[in-house]
């Protein structure tokens, strides 16, 4: 498993640096689909036979079906979504791919969260590690956006991703506007959340933010 994790998480890493921007959108909507609906629905599932709720298969599906449409365009189209919802889906996702353990007896749930771990730690701080990769790669300035992959904190107004540079206008002591200089966001850790819907499993790393 935790090999398949590692497979995915550098090609994902290959798919962005070399810019194949349709087919890893392409993936990750199909993943995130997938995932809300038919991981979620599981689990939805389970929580009706634990508290005996009274519901219909057309209700079931209906609901199921809107929870993954919306879901992935509240991660993925964003536009004129409010933040928390896309933040809510995102956590509902590693929810839902967590819950999953519990299908594993204890030893192997513990062993595999034990390996998780470690591999996180390589991922995250290791300078070969993909994660790390990925994270330097998004802070270029002719890096594009790619919704999905990260979990943000709300940005005060005026901050931008770290590694991208703005312009501020300086004055002088008349109000006068002088030379325009270059000044680096500043930057925080969060979370960095990646969709691995075929291993079932999601990471946590660094991620542009001037908030945690």
């Amino acid at each position: 498993i935790v090999s398949v994790i590692g497979g995915m998480t550098f090609l994902l890493v290959l798919l962005y640096k070399y810019r194949c921007m349709k087919f890893l959108m392409g993936y990750m909507c199909l993943a995130s689909t997938v995932l809300l609906g038919f991981l979620g629905g599981q689990m939805f599932y389970v929580a009706i036979n634990k508290y005996q709720l009274a519901i219909d298969n057309i209700s079931f599906y209906f609901t199921m079906y809107n929870f993954a449409v919306v879901g992935t365009l509240a991660v993925f189209y964003e536009k004129g979504i409010p933040k928390y919802i896309n933040q809510a889906y995102l956590i509902a996702t590693s929810v839902i791919v967590a819950w999953q353990l519990s299908y594993f007896n204890d030893w192997m749930a513990w062993a595999l969260l034990i390996m998780l771990a470690l591999y996180d730690l390589f991922a995250v701080l290791t300078p070969c590690g993909p994660l790390k990769a990925l994270v330097n790669l998004m802070q270029k300035d002719d890096a594009p956006a790619m919704p999905g992959l990260l979990y943000e904190a709300q940005l005060p107004e005026g901050a931008t991703r770290p590694g991208r540079r703005v312009r501020k206008n300086r004055a002088d002591q008349n109000g006068n506007p002088t030379e325009a200089e270059d000044e680096r966001a500043i930057n925080a850790t969060s979370n960095l959340h990646v969709s691995y819907a075929i291993s079932g499993v999601s990471e946590n790393g660094v991620v542009e933010s001037t908030t945690p």
